[in-house]
């Protein structure tokens, strides 16, 4: 397939073709669509290394940083975000790449190469990884990180999310609520998410004059934060959980004490990570717009990319409570 049969198929020069698909400048949006309509129909393929190498301008948007290590893996939740960015990029004939960070100690190679003509940091980069970004005038967002700064950032509103979730709770007339944090060990997981749920959870408690379970905020084993919870007769009537995993593990040491998760105790988990409507019974949960964000930020790039001197921006996606059968009214006694 040649940019030729496409120019004659469109009605423009090949030039015009060529300008049109790299998305480069003197090219009215009528014709570019037509042109990109074209191509597509046509499976037409570019040369991504020629293309580059036409434009001045990598062709790639990265990812930083991606560990491999200890068995580590890409979850529900960052492959959603990675789905949204590779949607948005790809509209600009863009692809993405996983860079790795498994030294933990410099710059992975595709970034000091210059590689990418962008990246999106979705998970807390080295130190050393992340002062080099911020002085390099290499285009970067910052994706589901909280509010960041020196960059681009697009974030969900954690505490707002888990004040939806309270105030189901108490809806249902539950007084003592539980918060079971992560049981990921501090350093391993995303400090500003847990600190913004956690505070979501205690100012609407407070706000509510419910009563939360003593040792809430700890981070610790699941199972042995609940019969902690219960030897102790605290006895909450209802969990918040820091997410779906640490949720579904709670319903099942719920369960293992004889006590039925809906009618007897709610739990509530958060993320919505495609898993909880298939527990038993299926999980309420706060949805996090985990895709919506990817995309944002794949956005919010390419327009970094396009213009390197625009105002930094920080767009905040709402989070929505999505009720199942997990919670029910709180018991009488």
């Amino acid at each position: 397939m040649s940019l030729e049969k496409i120019a004659n198929l469109a009605g423009v020069s090949a030039t015009t073709v060529s300008v049109a698909l790299r998305n480069g400048p003197g090219v009215n949006s009528a014709t570019r669509e037509r042109i990109v309509r074209i191509a597509r129909d046509l499976g037409y393929a570019p040369n991504a290394a020629a293309s580059s190498l036409a434009c001045g301008k990598a062709r790639l948007i990265g990812v930083a940083p991606y560990t491999v290590s200890e068995g580590c893996h890409i979850g529900p939740c960052a492959a959603a975000i990675i789905d949204g960015l590779s949607d948005s990029v790809h509209e600009r004939g863009m692809d993405v790449v996983l860079i790795s960070d498994e030294g933990q100690t410099g710059v992975p190679r595709l970034l000091s190469q210059r590689a990418v003509g962008g990246v999106m940091i979705s998970s807390f980069p080295h130190p050393r990884l992340l002062e080099w970004l911020k002085a390099t005038s290499l285009p970067c967002v910052g994706v589901n990180l909280g509010l960041v700064s020196d960059m681009d950032c697009v974030h969900s509103d954690s505490a707002g999310g888990v004040h939806q979730a309270i105030e189901h709770l108490a809806a249902l007339g539950h007084r003592r609520i539980a918060y079971i944090n992560t049981d990921i060990p501090p350093g391993r997981h995303h400090a500003p998410t847990a600190g913004m749920r956690l505070h979501g959870f205690l100012t609407t408690v407070a706000e509510r004059g419910l009563i939360a379970s003593p040792g809430s905020e700890i981070h610790c084993d699941v199972r042995e934060r609940i019969s902690a919870l219960f030897a102790n007769g605290h006895s909450p009537t209802a969990f918040m959980c820091y997410n779906d995993d640490i949720a579904m593990v709670a319903v099942q040491a719920l369960a293992e004490r004889g006590l039925r998760v809906g009618p007897e105790v709610s739990v509530v988990g958060i993320d919505d990570n495609g898993s909880a409507e298939l527990t038993n019974p299926p999980l309420a949960t706060v949805h996090v717009p985990f895709a919506e964000m990817g995309r944002r930020g794949g956005e919010l790039l390419l327009s970094r990319i396009d213009e390197p001197e625009r105002p930094l921006e920080s767009i905040e996606l709402p989070e929505t409570l999505v009720i199942r059968k997990s919670t029910g009214p709180a018991p009488r006694n």
